[in-house]
């Protein structure tokens, strides 16, 4: 790919040259001399090491001639020079869509092959990490098995089994329960491919699904219909914002009417739920005991606000901000390699975190309808929770003791420790 670029270094560093040929091939057509391509290699050697006054012989040995440069020849050559510069950028312009589309036809020529070789190494690293951290891993796939027949019969029998109490808490847990299934098999997916610092920004979010279950678990219908009814926050927030960009996103503009309606209906929650309740996390507002409610002030009130640490680190790898630059769980200890791909290392913190938010969820929804068969199911999911940390632990000391051997068998006799 940095062949585009080597040629135009190349005509950067020759170009000097090719200004001192075109002027001394001017000079010899005003003299009506022509000489051999190596005899004019030779005259624009001498005047590129600087020689001034330069003779040459033509013909016979005593045909002696002059090339004389004037310094309105030299100002024209830089001139013609600068001349040059100045369309540069052009000329890169107009010259880089062909590059782009011979560049761009070769490689698809090549990819049959590249992808054949990069499958087969994908392949034999989803084998080695399976070896390493299969026991862990397939203990998450159980758990994501038993947690979604549990929420299965939680939908279809909870409701009965509570008298009808708390319908609005029913339905929007019974939602966050599948959202997080889902979230938790992305999570897996990303392990099991080696993105340990994408499956722990994944599991960011089943944290904040985590306690808005927990706040809903404890306040019921009360504040389900607030998280319901917030709906309409959301939503004028993105019409605001899609007005804003429309004509730059050259989308089909929001009418008038579907504004108005979204602003008079934003404006009746205001009046019927109070001026907090527009905030992003407004639905928690008279609950939590904030006006403007934070993620930490949910997680605070839903008591998991000691896993805040975690959340944190899980945040550096959705921002784009320093620490998620320098700081990878893909990595061992201080490395300055650049991740730039799948790693076998790190899957221990996001694994187990993930188990734990899932295992707490179905807990929650367990509370609402503690039937024998829903509190024993929550207990055997605690049970494998903690086997799956055992095995993920184990995995990640034997992959740091593997990692130092490797180290001090490459590290040179009398080397550093």
């Amino acid at each position: 790919m940095g062949t585009v670029q080597d040629e135009m270094n190349k005509w950067l560093h020759d170009l000097p040259r090719q200004l001192a040929a075109e002027l001394v091939d001017e000079k010899l057509r005003e003299q009506k001399i022509k000489l051999s391509k190596k005899r004019l290699d030779e005259l624009i050697d001498r005047i590129m090491a600087g020689e001034e006054d330069i003779q040459f012989n033509v013909g016979g040995r005593h045909k002696t001639k002059n090339l004389e440069f004037t310094d309105e020849d030299l100002a024209g050559l830089n001139k013609r020079g600068n001349q040059l510069l100045q369309k540069l950028p052009a000329i890169i312009e107009n010259a880089s869509g062909g590059f782009s589309q011979t560049i761009l036809t070769s490689l698809k020529k090549k990819w049959r092959s590249e992808r054949r070789m990069q499958r087969r190494d994908m392949d034999g690293f989803r084998k080695r990490l399976d070896q390493r951290w299969g026991t862990g891993v397939e203990g998450l796939r159980l758990l994501i098995t038993i947690a979604r027949e549990f929420g299965d019969d939680f939908n279809k029998d909870g409701r009965a089994a509570s008298g009808g109490s708390n319908p609005q808490a029913f339905d929007v847990l019974t939602r966050l329960h599948a959202r997080a299934c889902q979230v938790a098999e992305e999570v897996i997916c990303l392990l099991s491919n080696g993105f340990a610092d994408g499956a722990m920004a994944r599991w960011r979010t089943m944290h904040e699904i985590e306690g808005v279950c927990c706040l809903l678990g404890e306040h019921g219908d009360d504040l389900a219909e607030r998280y319901i009814a917030h709906q309409i926050v959301e939503a004028r927030g993105a019409a605001r914002q899609y007005r804003k960009h429309q004509e730059r996103l050259e989308q089909e503009p929001l009418s008038d009417a579907e504004f108005d309606k979204i602003e008079n209906d934003y404006q009746a929650a205001l009046q019927t739920y109070g001026e907090n309740f527009g905030g992003q996390y407004g639905w928690a507002a008279k609950h939590v005991g904030k006006k403007r409610p934070t993620v930490a002030d949910i997680q605070e009130a839903a008591n998991i606000d000691h896993l805040s640490p975690y959340y944190k680190m899980a945040s550096h790898n959705v921002h784009a901000n320093p620490k998620g630059v320098f700081f990878k769980l893909g990595l061992i200890g201080e490395s300055e390699v650049l991740l730039a791909g799948p790693s076998n290392a790190g899957l221990v913190d996001p694994g187990h975190a993930m188990a734990l938010s899932l295992m707490k969820i179905c807990s929650v929804l367990m509370k609402q309808s503690p039937t024998v068969d829903n509190v024993v199911a929550v207990k055997v999911m605690e049970r494998l929770v903690d086997e799956i940390g055992h095995a993920l632990s184990a995995a990640h000391k034997q992959l740091v003791e593997d990692d130092r051997s490797f180290s001090e068998k490459k590290a040179p006799a009398g080397g550093a420790a």
